[in-house]
């Protein structure tokens, strides 16, 4: 018996004893938070998802305080949360200037700091992470003079006046508007990023004046203020550009989608960059100090499709909290198993009951840890979806503003020099001499050549968008291919007295569309032409690389580019244009379309050049 207790005493000893052994864990880090304020929707759903993502951190802890747009109160708050000994401060400012005091004493405390949405003065912080707001006023910008079509009056709502993100999106709305002399902002106020303020700011205005053609606001909530005010004075404006683009049913995408703004701009809210960034800092992982996230705009033509990305990524969010909810009940329950097991852990029964209490608490919580985990990747999966859609809403942006600049422009122009030429032709024809019949001719003939060489590489490059290009390849002879591309540019090379040399081996072949490759050279020798000097020469060349590969290159001594133009000579959201030697038009859509038929028939495209030494572009094909 005395063995059998002593045996039971050593169980109850060692099994008591497992009960207070914990596993060594992550070191506990506090984080500040000092929001600006938490009135408006945006900041809510900054507030929103910093909460939602501290979650994912066991070995991180949150700390909010709200300043309520008061400068004096965020300073205290400030002062307070570095009493609390955070480890690391979060600080979206009121405003600049007057909190950068502050931020910088922090900061040379040692105390990590992060500037969340808003800079301040001077560099002192760890990390920045925010939008670039001269920039999304740059896009507003653009977008308002397509929208007026170059002429116009702007009424513009700021934010709050010594806040960062307003600066910058006044600054680049104005610089995008500057080539625009017709478009005036006649008017502009603080509407402070509030929809109230926002609106008596509006009727005060349109009291004064009610002939505008466009709103510029700051922040979409204004925007939608303003158009309600607009509508009540029977004031016809009929354009609204706001800022933000939140999701759900008040957000600025619903607000496209409802026909109350023609465009408002994505501004993400950041919360869950910073977390992830904080614990970066925290553990000494590798970060990055300035964080400028891009923007896109949204449209009326992309809301639909953008905004039902955003209503499932809500509700995978609502999901994530739903578990979370369930989690913390599984907690703090396993956690009143714990303590009940503390005081009766003397008994053998309760260490057994305790040791199945405890293994089956960690299978659930081992179930509910799997089940978050899947979650998260899910949720993480759709962000990256999101990411990949807005890459391609910006790419589709800028293709179509591609296509509309060359229709309206460089497609227009020589349909009205051709038509000009042809009616002075046609009513002054018995008054002209015979060498002006002539000149006036070869004009209307040289503009229709241009604009069918432009026409025909639009619609290549509109197939090509389209996925309607296909690409049929067989063997063919390298020096006929060759011949036949260059025959349009003889005439312009002749005009300038510019020498083309053609060195091809009349044997090579190459496995190729035969119709791609006659467009490539004509594009690359009429750029050379179009580049080069009175009296130049320009060198058509092959050699052969390997048993699969030949190289084609196209030479000229003209007058170059910069390294800077070269990095962007492909990019279709760049307009790469520069009239020629003797002001010839171009687009820069046919080196995109170069670059594309090249990679379809299985070659690459590069290019060397330096300003004042001439180009050379280097096609690779195939062989048979």
């Amino acid at each position: 018996m005395k063995k059998i207790s002593l045996l039971l005493s050593i169980i109850i000893f060692c099994s008591c004893s497992s009960l207070f052994e914990t596993e060594p864990s992550e070191k506990e880090f506090l984080i500040g938070f000092s929001q600006c304020t938490s009135e408006d929707l945006w900041r809510q759903t900054m507030n929103d998802e910093i909460n939602r993502e501290i979650f994912f951190y066991e070995n991180l802890s949150l700390v909010m305080t709200d300043a309520d747009n008061s400068i004096e109160k965020q300073i205290a708050d400030i002062r307070s949360l570095v009493e609390q000994k955070v480890d690391l401060l979060i600080v979206s400012p009121v405003v600049s200037g007057p909190l950068t005091s502050i931020i910088d004493e922090v900061y040379k405390m040692g105390i990590p700091v992060i500037l969340l949405d808003r800079k301040i003065e001077g560099d002192s912080y760890t990390a920045f992470i925010g939008a670039d707001n001269h920039e999304i006023g740059y896009q507003a910008g653009i977008k308002a003079a397509q929208l007026l079509e170059g002429k116009g009056r702007i009424l513009e709502f700021w934010g709050l006046n010594e806040s960062s993100p307003a600066k910058g999106r006044h600054e680049g709305f104005a610089d995008a508007l500057n080539n625009y002399k017709k478009i005036e902002i006649v008017d502009s106020g603080p509407g402070n990023w509030y929809p109230d303020s926002a609106a008596i700011l509006a009727k005060k205005m349109f009291e004064k004046d009610k002939n505008f053609d466009l709103i510029y606001s700051h922040n979409d909530a204004m925007a939608k203020e303003v158009y309600k005010v607009a509508n009540s004075m029977n004031v016809d404006i009929e354009y609204y550009i706001g800022v933000d683009a939140l999701p759900g049913n008040e957000g600025g995408i619903q607000m496209v989608i409802d026909g109350i703004l023609d465009a408002t701009f994505v501004y993400p809210t950041f919360g869950s960059q910073a977390i992830q960034t904080a614990e970066k800092i925290l553990k000494g992982i590798s970060w990055k100090k300035d964080n400028l996230s891009n923007s896109i705009a949204v449209l009326p033509s992309t809301a639909k499709m953008l905004k039902h990305q955003t209503d499932q990524l809500l509700a995978d969010h609502k999901k994530i909290e739903r578990q979370r909810e369930i989690l913390n009940k599984q907690i703090v329950r396993i956690e009143s198993q714990r303590d009940a097991l503390y005081i009766l852990g003397f008994a053998s029964m309760i260490i057994l009951l305790g040791i199945f209490f405890a293994v089956r608490a960690y299978f659930v919580h081992k179930k509910l840890n799997l089940k978050l985990n899947k979650n998260n990747e899910e949720l993480r999966f759709l962000n990256a979806k999101l990411a990949e859609s807005e890459a391609s809403l910006i790419e589709l942006n800028a293709t179509k503003d591609k296509l509309f600049s060359i229709i309206s422009h460089d497609l227009k122009n020589p349909f009205n020099i051709i038509l000009n030429a042809s009616k002075e032709l046609a009513e002054e024809y018995s008054t002209f001499s015979e060498d002006e019949r002539v000149e006036y001719i070869g004009m209307i003939k040289e503009e229709a050549v241009n604009s069918y060489v432009l026409l025909e590489n639009l619609l290549h490059w509109s197939r090509a968008q389209r996925g309607a290009l296909t690409v049929s390849k067989d063997v063919q002879n390298l020096e006929k291919l060759i011949q036949k591309g260059i025959i349009n540019c003889v005439q312009p090379a002749t005009n300038k007295n510019i020498k083309i040399e053609i060195e091809i081996d009349e044997k090579l072949n190459v496995f190729v569309d035969d119709t791609m490759l006659i467009t490539v050279v004509r594009n690359l020798v009429a750029n050379a032409v179009k580049f080069t000097m009175q009296g130049g020469t320009i060198k058509v060349s092959s050699r052969i690389l390997d048993e699969k590969f030949i190289e084609v290159s196209i030479k000229d001594n003209g007058v170059g580019m910069e390294q800077d133009k070269l990095d962007r000579l492909f990019l279709v959201n760049e307009q790469i244009t520069s009239p020629g030697t003797e002001n010839e038009p171009g687009t820069g859509l046919g080196l995109i379309i170069c670059k594309e038929f090249v990679e379809k028939n299985g070659g690459e495209i590069l290019v060397e050049s330096e300003s004042g030494e001439g180009t050379t572009f280097y096609i690779t094909l195939t062989r048979n």
